[in-house]
């Protein structure tokens, strides 16, 4: 039985009857039954929920544990639209059925919460910690502090994504301002209900418009 994470905003309304059906047929590893198929050269699958729609997932592992990564549902065949196909041209074609998960597929997770079936997603899947979950479920105003590699600029991105409107990252540094923004744009992220700038702080201050006259 696969363990399973959920990519924490994903829409299943339309299709929650065969979309339960379907997990439980990936998490036993029938992938015959869910006509389960690979797409070639990529570590991505997909699974057949109706007629006309798919489900695309990847497989991980951390430790000894096998865990499904549930990522998104593609309405009507329309690939071009996926998220996790990074607007690729693909078809139903470049797809190849497949039997049983592949060993060599298997994407490679630093954590896996052992009951928290939260998945988030920046370039790569992401699990957070119960402390890192505590943060990111904290109302704003809020302050994070971390020391290096504790996961505080993954925690604020994420969190960033949940906000609507106008929003500003801001760091003194521009090398983390490009990085900032390249991690919040991976793997085809996208956001119609909000507008974010990405600035250094001297950047920042670029954009202030000094009135002519008295200083």
């Amino acid at each position: 039985m696969m363990e399973t994470l959920v990519l924490r905003d994903l829409d299943t309304r339309h299709v929650a009857r065969t979309y339960n059906m379907l997990l439980e047929q990936l998490q036993t590893g029938d992938f015959r039954s869910a006509q389960v198929k690979k797409l070639r050269g990529a570590p991505l699958y997909r699974a057949r929920l109706d007629d006309k729609d798919r489900l695309l997932f990847k497989i991980a592992r951390h430790k000894d544990r096998t865990l499904l990564l549930v990522l998104e549902v593609v309405r009507n065949h329309d690939y071009a639209k996926a998220r996790f196909l990074n607007g690729g041209t693909f078809r139903e074609e470049d797809f190849e059925p497949v039997a049983a998960p592949e060993p060599a597929a298997a994407e490679p997770l630093g954590y896996a919460h052992p009951t928290n079936q939260a998945l988030h997603y920046l370039d790569k899947p992401l699990s957070l910690d119960d402390e890192q979950n505590s943060v990111f479920e904290t109302p704003l105003p809020l302050i994070v502090v971390g020391s290096a590699g504790s996961g505080k600029t993954a925690l604020t991105l994420e969190k960033l994504k949940t906000l609507p409107g106008y929003g500003l990252y801001l760091t003194r540094s521009s090398y983390l301002v490009d990085n900032a923004r390249a991690l919040y744009f991976a793997s085809g992220y996208q956001n119609d209900g909000q507008e974010v700038a990405f600035l250094s702080l001297k950047e920042l201050i670029q954009t202030i418009d000094v009135p002519q006259g008295r200083e």
